[in-house]
């Protein structure tokens, strides 16, 4: 869902950050992602595409529940 919502306001020309997770096709393994999107236009503004980056942070996120 935090993806689509990232695709839709990268149509408005927003750059938006996203969280979710990852499951291979089996659904036995997980990974936690966040990342973000960012449109890319031409030199006239027109939209040519767009950016994502997407980190695995369940290290991340395991290491500060254990902090807890």
């Amino acid at each position: 869902f935090a993806f689509a919502m990232a695709l839709q306001h990268l149509l408005w020309g927003a750059a938006q950050p996203f969280t979710g997770m990852l499951a291979d096709r089996y659904g036995s393994g997980r990974v936690l992602v966040e990342g973000r999107c960012a449109p890319m236009h031409d030199t006239a503004g027109r939209a040519l595409g767009a950016v994502v980056v997407v980190r695995d942070v369940t290290e991340r996120v395991r290491a500060a529940a254990a902090l807890i």
